[in-house]
Protein backbone atom coordinates (compact mmCIF):
# COMPACT_ATOMS: atom_id res chain seq x y z
CA UNK A 1 0.00 0.00 0.00
CA UNK A 2 1.87 3.23 -1.11
CA UNK A 3 1.52 6.29 1.24
CA UNK A 4 2.26 9.98 0.85
CA UNK A 5 4.63 10.35 4.01
CA UNK A 6 3.58 14.06 5.16
CA UNK A 7 5.90 15.77 6.96
CA UNK A 8 6.25 17.15 10.93
CA UNK A 9 5.81 20.17 11.71
CA UNK A 10 4.17 22.02 14.86
CA UNK A 11 0.70 22.91 16.00
CA UNK A 12 0.89 26.47 17.14
CA UNK A 13 -1.99 28.48 18.89
CA UNK A 14 -1.65 31.97 19.58
CA UNK A 15 -3.89 35.08 20.62
CA UNK A 16 -2.59 38.33 19.21
CA UNK A 17 -4.62 41.61 20.22
CA UNK A 18 -4.59 44.29 17.69
CA UNK A 19 -5.37 47.90 17.80
CA UNK A 20 -3.93 49.22 21.02
CA UNK A 21 -5.23 46.35 22.69
CA UNK A 22 -4.35 43.98 25.04
CA UNK A 23 -5.04 40.06 26.01
CA UNK A 24 -7.27 39.88 29.32
CA UNK A 25 -5.24 36.50 29.54
CA UNK A 26 -1.39 36.61 31.11
CA UNK A 27 1.07 35.69 28.40
CA UNK A 28 3.86 37.49 26.74
CA UNK A 29 3.98 41.41 26.49
CA UNK A 30 5.62 43.56 23.98
CA UNK A 31 4.94 43.44 19.75
CA UNK A 32 6.36 40.15 19.62
CA UNK A 33 7.06 36.63 21.34
CA UNK A 34 9.43 33.16 20.87
CA UNK A 35 7.54 30.05 21.26
CA UNK A 36 9.60 27.47 22.04
CA UNK A 37 7.68 24.12 21.16
CA UNK A 38 11.18 21.92 21.19
CA UNK A 39 10.82 20.48 17.31
CA UNK A 40 10.32 23.50 16.26
CA UNK A 41 11.11 27.47 17.40
CA UNK A 42 8.68 30.07 16.08
CA UNK A 43 9.27 33.69 16.26
CA UNK A 44 6.31 35.83 16.16
CA UNK A 45 5.28 39.52 15.94
CA UNK A 46 2.23 41.92 14.44
CA UNK A 47 2.93 43.39 11.18
CA UNK A 48 1.79 46.64 12.97
CA UNK A 49 -0.22 47.40 10.08
CA UNK A 50 -3.33 50.25 9.94
CA UNK A 51 -5.93 47.86 9.54
CA UNK A 52 -9.14 49.20 6.86
CA UNK A 53 -12.20 47.31 5.72
CA UNK A 54 -10.08 46.03 3.08
CA UNK A 55 -9.02 42.92 2.74
CA UNK A 56 -5.67 40.75 2.38
CA UNK A 57 -3.98 42.97 4.66
CA UNK A 58 -0.73 41.15 6.43
CA UNK A 59 -1.51 40.48 10.34
CA UNK A 60 1.15 38.69 11.69
CA UNK A 61 5.09 37.77 10.86
CA UNK A 62 5.77 33.72 11.93
CA UNK A 63 9.74 32.96 11.46
CA UNK A 64 11.11 29.04 12.13
CA UNK A 65 14.09 30.22 14.18
CA UNK A 66 14.48 26.21 14.25
CA UNK A 67 13.12 23.35 12.54
CA UNK A 68 13.40 21.00 9.61
CA UNK A 69 12.33 22.01 6.19
CA UNK A 70 8.13 21.86 5.94
CA UNK A 71 6.39 20.90 2.48
CA UNK A 72 3.64 23.03 1.88
CA UNK A 73 1.96 20.61 0.16
CA UNK A 74 1.22 19.04 3.90
CA UNK A 75 0.50 22.46 6.18
CA UNK A 76 -2.60 22.49 7.20
CA UNK A 77 -3.42 26.47 8.27
CA UNK A 78 -6.56 27.11 10.11
CA UNK A 79 -7.38 30.70 11.74
CA UNK A 80 -10.11 31.77 14.05
CA UNK A 81 -10.76 35.76 14.58
CA UNK A 82 -12.43 36.77 18.21
CA UNK A 83 -12.79 33.30 19.47
CA UNK A 84 -15.02 32.12 16.31
CA UNK A 85 -14.78 28.38 14.73
CA UNK A 86 -11.90 27.86 12.61
CA UNK A 87 -11.84 28.01 9.48
CA UNK A 88 -9.19 26.97 6.51
CA UNK A 89 -6.73 28.85 5.34
CA UNK A 90 -5.35 28.90 2.02
CA UNK A 91 -0.85 28.44 1.98
CA UNK A 92 1.37 29.94 -0.51
CA UNK A 93 0.76 27.25 -3.69
CA UNK A 94 -2.76 28.36 -3.17
CA UNK A 95 -4.77 31.24 -5.02
CA UNK A 96 -5.55 32.79 -1.52
CA UNK A 97 -9.24 31.95 -0.29
CA UNK A 98 -11.80 34.33 1.65
CA UNK A 99 -10.23 33.83 4.92
CA UNK A 100 -6.69 33.70 5.39
CA UNK A 101 -3.83 33.13 3.55
CA UNK A 102 0.30 32.56 3.68
CA UNK A 103 3.09 33.75 2.02
CA UNK A 104 6.60 32.85 1.94
CA UNK A 105 9.51 32.92 -0.57
CA UNK A 106 8.25 31.27 -2.82
CA UNK A 107 10.27 27.95 -2.94
CA UNK A 108 7.67 25.98 -1.76
CA UNK A 109 9.01 24.55 1.63
CA UNK A 110 9.30 26.91 5.01
CA UNK A 111 12.44 26.52 6.29
CA UNK A 112 14.61 27.36 9.09
CA UNK A 113 15.32 31.36 9.69
CA UNK A 114 11.99 32.25 6.88
CA UNK A 115 9.77 34.58 8.09
CA UNK A 116 5.82 33.69 6.22
CA UNK A 117 3.39 36.18 6.77
CA UNK A 118 -0.26 35.45 7.59
CA UNK A 119 -2.68 37.60 5.83
CA UNK A 120 -6.72 37.95 5.51
CA UNK A 121 -8.08 36.69 2.56
CA UNK A 122 -10.54 37.91 0.47
CA UNK A 123 -13.04 38.96 3.08
CA UNK A 124 -11.88 41.71 5.90
CA UNK A 125 -11.41 40.12 9.37
CA UNK A 126 -9.58 43.05 11.42
CA UNK A 127 -10.89 46.18 10.27
CA UNK A 128 -8.80 48.71 13.80
CA UNK A 129 -12.10 49.34 15.15
CA UNK A 130 -12.06 46.45 17.35
CA UNK A 131 -9.99 43.99 18.89
CA UNK A 132 -9.05 41.32 17.02
CA UNK A 133 -7.54 38.49 18.51
CA UNK A 134 -6.51 36.06 16.40
CA UNK A 135 -5.40 32.23 16.71
CA UNK A 136 -3.85 30.14 13.96
CA UNK A 137 -2.96 26.13 14.23
CA UNK A 138 -0.37 24.82 11.98
CA UNK A 139 -0.73 21.01 11.95
CA UNK A 140 1.25 17.74 11.17
CA UNK A 141 -1.35 15.94 8.82
CA UNK A 142 -0.72 12.11 8.01
CA UNK A 143 -2.50 11.09 4.55
CA UNK A 144 -2.68 7.98 3.71
CA UNK A 145 -3.13 6.80 0.04
CA UNK A 146 -4.64 3.79 -0.75
CA UNK A 147 -6.64 1.46 -3.10
CA UNK A 148 -10.17 2.09 -2.58
CA UNK A 149 -12.56 -0.30 -0.68
CA UNK A 150 -14.61 -2.82 -2.84
CA UNK A 151 -18.32 -1.83 -3.38
CA UNK A 152 -20.83 -3.92 -4.21
CA UNK A 153 -24.14 -2.86 -5.45
CA UNK A 154 -27.64 -3.71 -7.75
CA UNK A 155 -27.37 -2.62 -11.01
CA UNK A 156 -30.62 -1.56 -13.17
CA UNK A 157 -29.94 -4.74 -14.58
CA UNK A 158 -30.69 -3.55 -18.35
CA UNK A 159 -29.52 -5.90 -21.22
CA UNK A 160 -26.15 -4.93 -23.00
CA UNK A 161 -25.60 -2.38 -21.03
CA UNK A 162 -25.31 -3.33 -16.60
CA UNK A 163 -25.39 -7.09 -18.37
CA UNK A 164 -22.06 -7.04 -19.49
CA UNK A 165 -20.92 -5.80 -16.02
CA UNK A 166 -22.57 -7.40 -13.86
CA UNK A 167 -23.27 -10.93 -12.40
CA UNK A 168 -25.85 -12.73 -13.03
CA UNK A 169 -28.00 -11.66 -10.33
CA UNK A 170 -27.60 -7.84 -11.56
CA UNK A 171 -25.10 -6.88 -8.93
CA UNK A 172 -22.20 -5.32 -9.86
CA UNK A 173 -19.02 -6.12 -7.68
CA UNK A 174 -15.59 -3.38 -8.28
CA UNK A 175 -13.44 -6.05 -7.56
CA UNK A 176 -14.21 -7.83 -10.97
CA UNK A 177 -12.96 -4.57 -12.91
CA UNK A 178 -9.88 -3.87 -10.96
CA UNK A 179 -7.88 -3.80 -13.59
CA UNK A 180 -9.78 -1.24 -15.73
CA UNK A 181 -9.69 2.53 -15.73
CA UNK A 182 -13.03 3.00 -14.31
CA UNK A 183 -15.22 6.20 -13.93
CA UNK A 184 -17.18 5.97 -10.71
CA UNK A 185 -19.84 8.65 -10.83
CA UNK A 186 -21.69 8.96 -7.36
CA UNK A 187 -25.38 10.27 -8.66
CA UNK A 188 -29.04 10.57 -7.93
CA UNK A 189 -32.26 10.56 -9.97
CA UNK A 190 -33.40 14.23 -8.27
CA UNK A 191 -29.46 15.23 -8.24
CA UNK A 192 -30.16 18.75 -10.61
CA UNK A 193 -26.31 19.48 -10.41
CA UNK A 194 -25.36 15.21 -10.90
CA UNK A 195 -26.67 15.69 -14.44
CA UNK A 196 -24.27 17.80 -15.96
CA UNK A 197 -21.55 15.16 -14.51
CA UNK A 198 -23.75 12.42 -16.58
CA UNK A 199 -23.26 14.73 -19.96
CA UNK A 200 -19.88 15.43 -19.73
CA UNK A 201 -19.18 11.17 -19.42
CA UNK A 202 -21.92 10.45 -22.07
CA UNK A 203 -20.41 13.42 -24.66
CA UNK A 204 -17.40 11.51 -24.24
CA UNK A 205 -17.40 8.13 -23.19
CA UNK A 206 -16.87 7.01 -26.74
CA UNK A 207 -14.14 8.68 -27.89
CA UNK A 208 -12.16 7.95 -24.48
CA UNK A 209 -12.95 3.99 -24.78
CA UNK A 210 -11.40 4.03 -28.30
CA UNK A 211 -8.62 6.10 -26.68
CA UNK A 212 -8.24 3.37 -24.19
CA UNK A 213 -8.72 0.08 -26.48
CA UNK A 214 -5.98 1.31 -28.85
CA UNK A 215 -3.67 1.56 -26.06
CA UNK A 216 -4.24 -1.66 -25.19
CA UNK A 217 -6.40 -0.47 -21.63
CA UNK A 218 -9.54 -1.15 -20.80
CA UNK A 219 -12.79 1.97 -19.50
CA UNK A 220 -15.52 1.24 -17.13
CA UNK A 221 -17.74 3.77 -15.95
CA UNK A 222 -20.23 3.15 -13.30
CA UNK A 223 -23.04 5.26 -12.41
CA UNK A 224 -23.37 4.69 -7.97
CA UNK A 225 -26.92 5.95 -7.21
CA UNK A 226 -26.50 8.05 -3.82
CA UNK A 227 -29.93 8.51 -2.83
CA UNK A 228 -30.95 5.88 -0.88
CA UNK A 229 -34.66 6.82 -0.76
CA UNK A 230 -34.74 6.68 -4.46
CA UNK A 231 -35.40 2.87 -5.98
CA UNK A 232 -34.05 0.89 -8.34
CA UNK A 233 -37.21 1.28 -10.47
CA UNK A 234 -37.24 5.27 -10.10
CA UNK A 235 -33.12 5.55 -11.12
CA UNK A 236 -34.48 3.27 -13.91
CA UNK A 237 -36.69 5.78 -14.74
CA UNK A 238 -36.60 8.50 -17.51
CA UNK A 239 -38.95 11.82 -16.27
CA UNK A 240 -37.72 15.34 -15.80
CA UNK A 241 -34.37 16.68 -16.49
CA UNK A 242 -33.13 13.13 -15.89
CA UNK A 243 -32.57 10.32 -18.06
CA UNK A 244 -31.24 6.96 -17.81
CA UNK A 245 -27.50 6.65 -18.09
CA UNK A 246 -26.00 5.64 -20.61
CA UNK A 247 -23.50 3.62 -19.08
CA UNK A 248 -23.82 0.69 -16.12
CA UNK A 249 -25.12 2.30 -12.77
CA UNK A 250 -26.92 0.68 -9.65
CA UNK A 251 -28.21 1.97 -6.32
CA UNK A 252 -25.90 1.67 -3.40
CA UNK A 253 -26.24 1.26 0.21
CA UNK A 254 -24.96 2.03 3.47
CA UNK A 255 -23.27 -1.17 3.57
CA UNK A 256 -22.15 -1.46 0.17
CA UNK A 257 -18.44 -0.93 0.23
CA UNK A 258 -15.89 -3.78 2.09
CA UNK A 259 -13.27 -2.28 4.31
CA UNK A 260 -9.80 -4.84 4.74
CA UNK A 261 -11.20 -5.78 8.32
CA UNK A 262 -14.30 -7.04 6.54
CA UNK A 263 -16.43 -4.61 7.82
CA UNK A 264 -19.08 -2.66 5.64
CA UNK A 265 -19.63 0.90 5.62
CA UNK A 266 -21.49 3.84 3.22
CA UNK A 267 -18.90 4.67 0.23
CA UNK A 268 -20.88 7.87 0.21
CA UNK A 269 -19.46 9.00 3.89
CA UNK A 270 -16.49 7.58 2.38
CA UNK A 271 -15.88 9.60 -1.02
CA UNK A 272 -17.93 12.86 -0.25
CA UNK A 273 -15.78 15.96 0.50
CA UNK A 274 -15.56 15.52 4.70
CA UNK A 275 -18.22 12.56 4.57
CA UNK A 276 -20.68 14.99 4.43
CA UNK A 277 -22.53 12.87 1.71
CA UNK A 278 -22.67 16.12 -0.80
CA UNK A 279 -23.31 14.87 -4.28
CA UNK A 280 -21.59 15.30 -7.32
CA UNK A 281 -18.53 13.24 -7.05
CA UNK A 282 -17.09 11.72 -9.79
CA UNK A 283 -13.48 10.20 -9.31
CA UNK A 284 -11.26 8.26 -11.70
CA UNK A 285 -9.63 4.98 -10.81
CA UNK A 286 -6.59 3.36 -11.44
CA UNK A 287 -6.01 -0.35 -12.31
CA UNK A 288 -4.70 -1.02 -8.95
CA UNK A 289 -7.70 0.63 -7.20
CA UNK A 290 -6.06 4.16 -6.37
CA UNK A 291 -7.88 6.85 -7.05
CA UNK A 292 -6.01 9.80 -9.65
CA UNK A 293 -8.76 12.12 -10.28
CA UNK A 294 -11.72 13.76 -8.61
CA UNK A 295 -14.58 16.01 -9.00
CA UNK A 296 -17.09 17.09 -7.02
CA UNK A 297 -19.21 19.42 -9.42
CA UNK A 298 -20.75 19.59 -12.67
CA UNK A 299 -19.74 22.85 -13.63
CA UNK A 300 -15.85 22.87 -12.77
CA UNK A 301 -13.92 26.37 -12.70
CA UNK A 302 -11.50 24.59 -15.55
CA UNK A 303 -14.28 23.37 -17.92
CA UNK A 304 -13.04 19.79 -16.76
CA UNK A 305 -9.19 20.52 -18.17
CA UNK A 306 -7.21 18.85 -15.11
CA UNK A 307 -10.23 15.87 -14.81
CA UNK A 308 -10.02 15.15 -18.25
CA UNK A 309 -6.25 15.33 -18.25
CA UNK A 310 -5.61 13.05 -15.81
CA UNK A 311 -8.03 10.51 -17.47
CA UNK A 312 -6.48 10.96 -20.74
CA UNK A 313 -2.63 10.24 -19.25
CA UNK A 314 -4.68 7.15 -17.55
CA UNK A 315 -5.79 5.73 -20.87
CA UNK A 316 -3.22 6.52 -23.20
CA UNK A 317 -0.45 5.15 -21.07
CA UNK A 318 0.50 2.80 -18.42
CA UNK A 319 -0.77 2.52 -14.53
CA UNK A 320 3.14 4.11 -13.49
CA UNK A 321 2.07 7.21 -16.07
CA UNK A 322 -0.21 8.58 -12.84
CA UNK A 323 1.42 7.41 -9.89
CA UNK A 324 2.42 10.86 -9.11
CA UNK A 325 -1.56 11.78 -9.31
CA UNK A 326 -2.87 9.39 -6.36
CA UNK A 327 -4.81 10.89 -4.35
CA UNK A 328 -6.64 9.78 -0.50
CA UNK A 329 -9.70 9.04 -0.08
CA UNK A 330 -9.23 9.25 2.99
CA UNK A 331 -9.26 12.60 5.26
CA UNK A 332 -6.12 13.50 6.44
CA UNK A 333 -5.24 12.74 10.25
CA UNK A 334 -4.11 16.65 12.31
CA UNK A 335 -2.04 15.60 15.30
CA UNK A 336 -1.67 18.70 17.66
CA UNK A 337 1.98 18.62 19.10
CA UNK A 338 2.01 22.38 20.20
CA UNK A 339 0.23 25.14 21.82
CA UNK A 340 1.99 28.50 22.31
CA UNK A 341 1.44 30.35 25.33
CA UNK A 342 -0.85 34.07 24.45
CA UNK A 343 1.32 36.64 23.59
CA UNK A 344 -0.22 40.12 24.00
CA UNK A 345 0.62 43.50 22.01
Amino acid sequence: MNKAHALLFALMMMTVSFAGCTSSESGSSGESGDMDSGVEDFYIESTLYNFTSNGNEPMIFVTMNNGSDMNWEFVVLHLSVNQENFTSCTNPLDESGSQCHATDDGDGYWSQGETITIREGNENLCDGSHNCNVQIKISESYINVSPIPNMIFESLNRSGVESVVANETGWINLNDHRSDIIILDFMAHDCSTCHAVQEHIEQNMDPWTEKANASGNNLTIFGYGSWYAETIDYLNETSGAYHRPAYPTGLGSTDAATLEDGSTTDPVRLFTTGGTGQIPVVLVIDQEGYIIAREATGTPADNWEKFDGVLNEALEGDVEDTISSRIAWEEPTLTPVYESPILSI
